[in-house]
């Protein structure tokens, strides 16, 4: 078999008598048509797999503190919408703990008050047509949710009166593992407010 050229002096032995650049451009070539052997593969794939197995648990603690945090600002919000409504109704509003439905459920006092609409008596108050169901905030199941009042003899809830003022509760939240959210409402605004 003849050969010509860089890959003459790759067979004759005596890699001396090819000039330099020839032998990188050859390299050169053999290296771009050279793939991954199946030994570099697994072990990119073994470190690809550590660094997933460091990551994937880290994000999982976050997600799950995160859920604690959005917990706390929609009670924040119900809170709110609960104080609004019992200032524009001018009637108390109630948010009592439901352990059959583990949510924190709005309670319009007296709830068949419609000032709106005289004419339906036992009507919904305006606007609410929808369900009660609709007036729940419900919890991911391992939250634990306690309301304390500063009372132990007054029941657990949170009560709004019509001149925006409130009772003086606070509501925790927490999770195994994590840092719990200890929400205080103050009485005199009937606004809630993050406790150290």
């Amino acid at each position: 078999m003849r050969y010509s050229g860089v890959q003459a002096f790759r067979h004759s032995g005596d890699r001396n008598l090819c000039p330099p650049a020839a032998w990188e451009a050859e390299a050169r070539s053999a290296w771009n048509r050279r793939g991954f052997t199946l030994v570099e593969l697994i072990i990119v794939l073994g470190i690809l797999l550590m660094a997933a197995s460091a990551a994937v648990p880290a994000f999982l603690r976050f997600q799950q503190g995160a859920q604690i945090q959005l917990a706390a600002r929609r009670t924040m919000a119900l809170a709110a919408e609960a104080r609004g409504l019992a200032i524009t109704r001018d009637t108390g509003v109630t948010l009592t703990y439901d352990r059959s439905a583990h949510g924190l459920r709005m309670t319009v006092d007296p709830p068949d008050l419609d000032t709106e609409n005289a004419a339906a008596p036992g009507a919904m108050p305006a606007g609410e047509s929808l369900t009660g169901d609709r007036r729940l905030l419900e919890y991911p199941l391992d939250v634990a949710v306690e309301i304390v009042q500063p009372d132990p003899s007054l029941p657990g809830e949170l009560r709004f009166r019509p001149d925006g003022k409130a009772s003086e509760a606070t509501l925790s939240l927490s999770r195994e593992g994590f840092e719990g959210v200890t929400l205080g409402l103050n009485p005199r605004t009937g606004r809630f407010h993050v406790l150290p």
